[in-house]
C-alpha cells in the first residue's frame, strides 16, 4: 500500500509494521511530506531490497511475527551501512536497554510509541535529509572520480600545508608507485631536487596570499626514470566562501611542448643571427653599386642623354627600394624574434609625444590626444616602434588632405587600448585582413615597404598584445592596439 505525497514531498519512506491500524496511522502522518509505502513482514521488505531501489528511510517495528525488527535491522546492515539506508525502530518497548540494543544492531534513531506526531515526523526529516544529501555526494564522488579518470590530465587535492589528499589514476600510473605513497607530503619525493625548493616556495606564497598555485616542475616517471616538464597548478576552495580548507589541483606533461619551444627559441636566434647577416651582406654590394652609380653619372658628366639619365635615376631607385626591403626586413625581425629586457614603467602621453616630434610630418598633419593617458609597464623600444609605424601610416595614407589624426586611450580588464584614428579613404572589408601580412601594399607609393603592419603585429604580439583595425570605405580607419598594463 502506497501513498502518493504531494509534489513538494521529500524522499521516499517504506513503513513495516504488522498492525494494520497503527501503519495507516503513521502513513497518513508522513504522506503529507513524503512518498509513502506500507509493508506487513521484515521477510516481505528484505525481499524488496533484492529487487528494487532502496528508500531514503524504513521506520521499522520491533515486534513482529516471524523475522523481528531487531533482526531485520541486522540483516540489512549486512548490505547497507547507516548512512547508505537509514532506520527508525518503532516500538512500545522504551527502556534504556531496549535503546541500547537497537542500536548496536546498526538503528539510526529509535521512537516510542505512542510517539508525539511533531517529533516522529522532525526525526523522519532529517534522516531522510541526511540520507538525500549522502547519496548526492556519492553521486558527485563518483562523478567527479569519472571525471578525473577521463581527463588526459594528473588531478589532486591538498590541504594548506601542501599534503595530498586525494590523488587521481592517471597520477598512480604515472608515478608507478601506489596512491600511499604520494599521498601527505611524499609527492614531494617525485620532484627533481633541482625544482624542489622552488615549488615548496611557490606553494606556501600561494597558501600565505591564499591565491592559485602554479608552477613548472621536472617529475620523476616511475616506468623510465627520467624527469619531465609538468605545469602544475592548484585552485584554493573556501569553505562556506570564506576560510581556505584545501586545494584542487592537477598536473599537465608539457614536456613535448617545452622541447619544442626551446626547439624554435633556438631556430628564431638562428633566423635573427642570419638576417643580421644577411643584411650586411647585402648591403654592402648595394652600398658600392650606389657609389658605383654616382661615379658613372659623375664621369658622364654634361654630356649624359636623356635617356641615360632616366636609366640612371631608375637604377637609383632600385638601389633606394632594396636598401628599404633590406632595412624592413631586420624591423620584422626583430619585431618578431627581439628581446624584452628593456621593460619599464611608461608615462604613454609622453611616448606619444616623443614619436610625434620625430615623425616625418611635412603637411604638418594635426594630430589630437585626447587626455589624460595612463602609465603601463612595456617594452619602451617596441611601443614606440609601433606608434610610429601607425601614426606614419596614418600621416602617409590616412590624411590625404591634411585631415586630423586622434590619438586616444581606453582602459579595459587590466589592459590599455591605444586607438589611432584616421579620416581618410579607410581600407576595403576585402583588404583588412591582408594589411597584416608581408610584403602587402595598399598603394604603389615606391617607399612602402608593405611590412610596416606586420612589424606592427609582431611587436605587439611579442609584448603580450593584440592589434586591430577597424575600417568602412571612404569613413577612414581605427587601428587598436591592446597591451596589458604588466608584463605577462
Amino acid at each position: 500500500m502506497t501513498s502518493r505525497a504531494p509534489s513538494s514531498a521529500s524522499g521516499r519512506v517504506w513503513i513495516v509494521d504488522d498492525s494494520l491500524a497503527e501503519a495507516q496511522r503513521t502513513q497518513a502522518l508522513l504522506g503529507r511530506f513524503h512518498e509513502v509505502e506500507v509493508l506487513h513482514e521484515g521477510a516481505v521488505l528484505l525481499e524488496r531490497l533484492a529487487t528494487d531501489p532502496a528508500p531514503d528511510l524504513i521506520l521499522l517495528d520491533w515486534q513482529m511475527p516471524g523475522v523481528s525488527g531487531l533482526d531485520t535491522c541486522r540483516f540489512i546492515r549486512e548490505l547497507h551501512d547507516e548512512v547508505s539506508l537509514p532506520i527508525l525502530m518503532l516500538t512500545v518497548r522504551g527502556s534504556k536497554q531496549d535503546l541500547t540494543d537497537a542500536l548496536a544492531v546498526g538503528a539510526n534513531d529509535y521512537v516510542a510509541k505512542p510517539y508525539d506526531d511533531a517529533e516522529l515526523l522532525a526525526r523522519v526529516r532529517t534522516l531522510v535529509r541526511t540520507r538525500q544529501q549522502a547519496v548526492a555526494s556519492q553521486r558527485l564522488s563518483s562523478e567527479l572520480q569519472f571525471l578525473s579518470e577521463s581527463v588526459p590530465v594528473q588531478m589532486f587535492t591538498a590541504d594548506p600545508p601542501g599534503a595530498f589528499t586525494w590523488v587521481s589514476r592517471q597520477m598512480v600510473d604515472y608515478f608507478g608507485v601506489p596512491a600511499s605513497e604520494l599521498l601527505g607530503v611524499g609527492w614531494l619525493n617525485q620532484v627533481h631536487p633541482e625544482d624542489l625548493d622552488a615549488v615548496r616556495q611557490s606553494w606556501l606564497e600561494a597558501v600565505k596570499s591564499e591565491r592559485h598555485f602554479e608552477a613548472n616542475v621536472r617529475l620523476r616517471h616511475g616506468s623510465r626514470g627520467n624527469y619531465r616538464w609538468h605545469l602544475m597548478r592548484a585552485v584554493p576552495f573556501r569553505e562556506s566562501g570564506k576560510k581556505v580548507t584545501k586545494y584542487y589541483g592537477s598536473q599537465a606533461d608539457v614536456h613535448a611542448m617545452r622541447e619544442t619551444q626551446t626547439q624554435l627559441e633556438t631556430r628564431n636566434a638562428e633566423l635573427d643571427r642570419f638576417a643580421y647577416m644577411a643584411s650586411h651582406d647585402l648591403k654592402a654590394p648595394l652600398r658600392a653599386f650606389a657609389s658605383l652609380l654616382q661615379f658613372v653619372e659623375d664621369d658622364l658628366g654634361d654630356g649624359v642623354t636623356a635617356s641615360v639619365k632616366e636609366n640612371l635615376r631608375l637604377m637609383d631607385t632600385r638601389v633606394a627600394r632594396m636598401h628599404l626591403l633590406v632595412d624592413a626586413l631586420l624591423s620584422y625581425s626583430r619585431s618578431v624574434n627581439g628581446p624584452r629586457d628593456d621593460v619599464q614603467t611608461l608615462d604613454l602621453e609622453v611616448v606619444i609625444r616623443d614619436v610625434i616630434q620625430l615623425l616625418d610630418n611635412p603637411r604638418h598633419v594635426p594630430i589630437n590626444l585626447e587626455l589624460p593617458f595612463p602609465r603601463l609597464d612595456c617594452s619602451a623600444t617596441g611601443l614606440r616602434q609601433v606608434l610610429q609605424n601607425l601614426l606614419t601610416n596614418a600621416i602617409k595614407y590616412g590624411a590625404p588632405n591634411g585631415e586630423p589624426i586622434d590619438v586616444r586611450t581606453r582602459q579595459v580588464d587590466g589592459s590599455v587600448i591605444i586607438d589611432v584614428i584616421d579620416r581618410g579613404p579607410g581600407i576595403p572589408a576585402t583588404q583588412q585582413t591582408r594589411v597584416w601580412e608581408l610584403f602587402q601594399r595598399m598603394t604603389d607609393d615606391p617607399t612602402s615597404s608593405g611590412i610596416g603592419l606586420a612589424i606592427v603585429r609582431g611587436t605587439v604580439h611579442r609584448m603580450g598584445g593584440t592589434v586591430a583595425l577597424e575600417s568602412t570605405e571612404g569613413q577612414g580607419a581605427r587601428f587598436s592596439v591592446r597591451l596589458p598594463t604588466s608584463p605577462r
